[in-house]
């Protein structure tokens, strides 16, 4: 869900302090083939002075929008917990680019325009986050992630 709606063409900044960019999780959404699903259940419980609901989630960490950390590609990168909150909070620039139509799916370094904020999202519309999980989704070419570090 997008506060101010989808991002613009060419990499606009978004508008306002703070914008929204996560799906809802739910029982409804894609599950990469071998990872646990979403589910959650509560029950009440109570004793002599309480009552209380327990809940409990359970989820793989690659379900909806998410984050991967270094270590997912890199077996001595950090993992998500080593990195600092700030990396994920603050001005960012919001990049759409169709890669879900390429034969290769490949987003290219030329596809991305000038990067000016500190941060960089890259909706590649080429995901749906429903059921089934597919692989025909839009990747970074490696000259693409080059000029995002650089």
């Amino acid at each position: 869900m997008r506060k101010t709606g989808g991002p613009a063409p060419g990499g606009d900044f978004a508008a306002g302090p703070w914008q929204d960019i996560s799906y809802p999780i739910s029982a409804d959404l894609a599950v990469y083939p071998g990872d646990t699903p979403f589910s959650a259940r509560q029950k009440q419980v109570s004793g002599s002075w309480y009552t209380a609901v327990l809940s409990r989630v359970t989820m793989g960490v690659h379900i909806g929008t998410h984050t991967d950390a270094p270590r997912h590609f890199l077996p001595d990168g950090a993992s998500v917990d080593e990195l600092p909150p700030d990396h994920y909070i603050g001005l960012c620039q919001i990049v759409r680019v169709d890669g879900g139509r390429r034969p290769d799916r490949l987003i290219t370094a030329g596809d991305l325009p000038e990067i000016v904020a500190p941060r960089l999202l890259v909706d590649t519309v080429s995901f749906d986050f429903r059921r089934p999980f597919s692989e025909r989704f839009a990747v970074l070419s490696a000259d693409a992630a080059d000029k995002i570090l650089a």
